[in-house]
């Protein structure tokens, strides 16, 4: 973490919400390089379009193929570089530390606005683009130039016009995203920390970092490793203990994940 998010004065929530900020970030550029290939892609398949064969012995057997390839490697590129998006995105910044801020609920609540603000004006944008409003767009505050970008097809002469729609799609699952962590948020002000024995294995709910842990006296036998694995708790070093996120799911699971390894003989 940089020495500005570390600064005097800021509170949990607002370093939380820079590191989310760094998730989103990553996110949607991964996903811009995803858009690329994709486009790539698409334009490489116009050479076997309505399914123009490949015609084995001709002079363009090995070009066919090579472009086939290529686009094959393009969609590949792209799906992986998506994954790896969805991935990155669903990384959340422990919102159990934003539970114990008195204001953590607040900035989420203001983030969130901000997103559907932009969400809305961009659809105005698409939706004046489409009727050829150059006038209206100026009237909202929209640079000539930047008017003149939206009005030029987004892949070369072809393609859609107005915002990019990757922009609208990566926003909306911010929005869905940030909805769902202030209902998170908004759970944890109502619970407790929590302690208590099932046999030699302590069980802690902690609301705030939003995680429940499983304390075993020893490491556990590999058989009872797997079952904690299989069943989305992970290790965590700084906590000596195995831990999923505080939800229902989670103490639901934590008590399912004790009984198989009791079952299966610690």
């Amino acid at each position: 973490m940089s020495d500005t998010t570390r600064r005097p004065g800021r509170t949990q929530a607002e370093r939380q919400a820079d590191r989310q900020d760094r998730i989103d970030s990553r996110s949607d550029r991964l996903r811009k390089e995803a858009s690329g290939h994709f486009r790539r892609a698409d334009q490489i398949s116009e050479r076997f379009y309505m399914g123009q064969p490949i015609l084995v012995g001709h002079h363009s057997e090995k070009g066919a193929r090579r472009g086939q390839e290529k686009m094959h490697n393009a969609m590949r590129s792209g799906i992986a570089l998506k994954e790896a998006a969805d991935k990155v995105a669903s990384v959340a910044p422990s919102t159990a530390v934003l539970a114990t801020d008195a204001d953590g609920i607040e900035i989420m609540q203001a983030r969130l606005a901000k997103a559907e603000a932009q969400q809305a004006q961009w659809k105005a944008i698409n939706a004046l683009v489409r009727k050829g409003d150059r006038a209206a767009l100026a009237a909202m505050g929209i640079s000539e130039a930047t008017i003149k970008e939206l009005f030029t097809p987004q892949w070369g002469d072809r393609g859609p016009i107005g915002m990019q729609a990757y922009l609208l799609t990566n926003n909306n699952a911010n929005i869905r995203r940030m909805r769902e962590r202030v209902a998170q948020l908004q759970r944890a002000t109502k619970l407790q920390y929590k302690s208590r024995m099932v046999g030699d294995v302590e069980v802690v709910e902690d609301p705030e970092t939003m995680r429940i842990r499983l304390h075993f006296p020893g490491k556990p036998s590999p058989a009872a490793i797997a079952i904690l694995k299989a069943n989305a708790f992970r290790w965590a070093p700084s906590e000596q203990a195995w831990q999923r996120q505080l939800t229902g799911a989670g103490q639901m699971y934590a008590t399912i994940v004790l009984d198989a390894i009791a079952k299966a003989g610690g």
